[in-house]
C-alpha cells in the first residue's frame, strides 16, 4: 500500500495524480483493510460498478482485437520522454502509460481502478493509501 497526503477537495482527484511516478517508488506491499478500501471514488453518490467488475457497460469484450493505430498532430516534438522538462514531448505518449484510477465516460466525477485495487482515506481527506494490484509492472518487469 501507498500512502500519500492529498488537500482537502482532491477526492476525485486520486485518478489523476502522477500514478507513474508514485507507482515507481513503491517495491512493498502492506495489507489493506477491506472494510475501508474502495475499488471506486466519486463525488456523487456511489458508483455504478461492482468491485468485481470486468468492464464497463458501453465496451464490447468480444470486439475485434488488434490491428494499427496512427495518429496524426501538427506541430513538432524533440523528445520521446512525457516527463520532459524542456522542450516538447511528442503527443500521444500518455496513452503508453496506465493511471492508479481512470475516470469512467458515463459517471460524472466517478473514478475506477486499474493500477490500484483500491484506494483508503479519511473523513477530511487529508491522505491516500493505494493497494497496487499484484499483476501490476514495469515494462522491464
Amino acid at each position: 500500500m501507498v500512502s500519500i497526503a492529498l488537500r482537502p477537495h482532491t477526492a476525485i482527484r486520486l485518478a489523476s495524480l502522477a500514478g507513474v511516478a508514485l507507482v515507481a517508488f513503491t517495491n512493498f506491499a502492506v495489507a489493506a483493510d477491506a472494510a475501508t478500501c474502495r475499488h471506486a471514488v466519486s463525488l456523487i453518490g456511489e458508483p455504478k460498478m461492482p468491485a468485481d467488475f470486468k468492464n464497463f457497460d458501453w465496451v464490447n469484450p468480444d470486439a475485434p482485437k488488434g490491428g494499427a493505430l496512427r495518429i496524426a498532430e501538427i506541430g513538432s516534438y524533440d523528445s520521446l520522454n512525457l516527463f520532459t522538462i524542456e522542450g516538447s514531448a511528442a503527443d500521444g505518449l500518455g496513452g503508453l502509460f496506465d493511471t492508479l484510477f481512470t475516470a469512467s465516460p458515463d459517471e460524472p466525477s466517478t473514478a475506477y481502478g486499474l493500477i490500484a485495487e483500491c484506494v483508503s482515506y479519511p473523513e477530511d481527506f487529508s491522505s491516500a493509501k493505494f493497494k497496487l494490484r499484484p499483476e501490476a509492472k514495469f515494462h522491464d518487469g
